[in-house]
């Protein structure tokens, strides 16, 4: 197959595994939440918030015990991102402590929900229900297990659903690979021509690693509050980052950079600003305040696993594809193509977000 040949079907591949018709929203629907205080004497205060953006036919709302009642009318609140209300509940029983709650049209929604509770003893509750928990009992006491089950969960929730960080590994793991070593400096042209070479391991790895350790440290500082930006201007920065990796792949094989030779260094500057990203998310949930830094902790666990899962897919695909003939199907042309179309992409997330209002 020739050069021309394999561009276009590549492009459309790699334009598909991103999300081409979601350009515009490349940030997932962060959790709904749903709090409740105990005011003593049956009464309890509750907050619900759900994303404003969330589409026709999957709305959620809160299933409360069936023993408590409303009381007046709730006091509607909304934000640019954010939409919900608070209301007054009359209860029968002094406590929530055993009675259930929960969420319907979590199935057909897609999505999570981050029920909080503080209750009158001053202890505080969370739980994270899903389609396949959609409710749960009020327990006596939580143990750590069951925040940071909670909390991992989410933070692969989070990777999996973004799709503006997951391109932003693909394009990475793609340039350490087309890209290892002397085959950039264009002293290995026939390995890559061929794709007898074996994925190189530790670049991939440094790489990856050097991501995380980047986004980890900018979203601990940034959800505990020692550094503050925009959120408008980081989505922009962002978007712009996937389109630095996606000019290196699209670039000439002969071209000689530091994003090609050493992609650990630009991955963790990168990383930095992927990281006010992910606690931008985060922040609209939050997290228990006697276990900020476990379930903190948890989160980044939960987004490391995901970012693996996705790795070992795009390695799985890679690999499937060196099994063809190489003149059937070229690697440098698969670069120059995914290249493209993951600029195509990010350029156009670039321009939604620039002209997006605030």
């Amino acid at each position: 197959m020739t050069r021309s040949c394999c561009f276009v079907p590549v492009l459309v591949v790699w334009a598909m595994l991103a999300g081409w018709p979601a350009a515009a929203g490349a940030h997932p629907l962060s959790p709904s939440l749903l709090q409740f205080t105990e005011l003593g004497a049956g009464h309890v205060e509750a907050r619900w918030r759900t994303p404003a953006g969330r589409p026709a036919g999957r709305a959620i709302h809160p299933v409360f015990p069936p023993s408590c009642r409303q009381e007046g009318t709730p006091h509607m609140e909304a934000t640019p991102t954010r939409v919900g209300y608070r209301l007054d509940l009359t209860c029968n029983f002094a406590s929530l402590v055993g009675r259930r709650i929960g969420i319907a049209g979590l199935e057909a929604a897609k999505t999570s929900v981050v029920v909080r509770i503080r209750l009158a003893d001053g202890r505080r509750i969370e739980r994270l229900l899903t389609a396949d928990e959609p409710t749960f009992l009020v327990p006596a006491a939580r143990p750590l297990w069951s925040v940071a089950c909670d909390y991992t969960k989410l933070g692969i929730e989070h990777i999996a659903s973004g799709r503006d960080h997951l391109l932003f590994v693909l394009a990475l793991v793609l340039l350490t690979v087309f890209y290892d070593g002397e085959a950039s400096r264009g002293q290995s042209r026939r390995s890559i021509r061929s794709g007898a070479r074996r994925f190189p391991t530790r670049r991939i790895t440094a790489a990856v690693s050097a991501f995380t350790a980047g986004h980890s440290v900018t979203l601990s500082a940034a959800f505990l509050g020692y550094v503050r930006f925009p959120s408008r201007p980081i989505e922009v920065g962002i978007a712009l980052s996937i389109a630095v990796l996606a000019a290196e792949l699209a670039g000439p094989q002969s071209r000689d950079s530091l994003l090609r030779r050493r992609p650990w260094t630009g991955a963790f500057a990168f990383g930095l600003l992927h990281g006010f990203g992910f606690a931008g998310a985060l922040s609209a949930t939050g997290l228990p305040p006697q276990s900020v830094p476990f379930a903190l902790a948890s989160f980044n666990v939960g987004i490391e696993i995901g970012q693996l899962i996705f790795v070992g897919i795009v390695l799985a695909v890679l690999g499937t594809a060196r099994m063809f003939p190489a003149r059937r199907l070229r690697l440098p042309a698969l670069a120059t193509a995914s290249g493209y179309g993951i600029g195509i992409i990010a350029a156009s997330w670039t321009l939604s977000r620039l002209v997006s209002g605030p």
